[in-house]
């Protein structure tokens, strides 16, 4: 059974403001408010339900991942537009 969309929604908004690195997060399906690190530092308000956190910790790892290969992109995209751009360009 997994996350619904609002839930995986709102995962992703706290691992891009984390800039796919780190997450605080606050959902019900996640067992209420918690942070995630990379690495596998995870805390949930429900500390003890370990096929929660595993799940939860599993979700933040893979939008994580697409987080970071699109920030990493979205960066190479922009250096590459600014070096090309001329400096008296307005």
């Amino acid at each position: 059974m997994g996350f619904s969309p609002d839930a995986v929604t709102s995962m992703l908004f706290s691992i891009m403001a984390g800039r796919g690195g780190m997450a605080q997060f606050n959902h019900p399906e996640f067992g209420g408010s918690g942070q995630w690190v990379t690495g596998g530092a995870i805390a949930i308000s429900d500390m003890f339900n370990n096929v929660l956190k595993a799940r939860v910790g599993a979700l933040c790892n893979e939008l994580s991942a697409l987080v970071r290969v699109r920030c990493r992109t979205a960066f190479f995209i922009g250096a590459i537009g600014e070096r090309l751009t001329p400096y008296w360009a307005a």
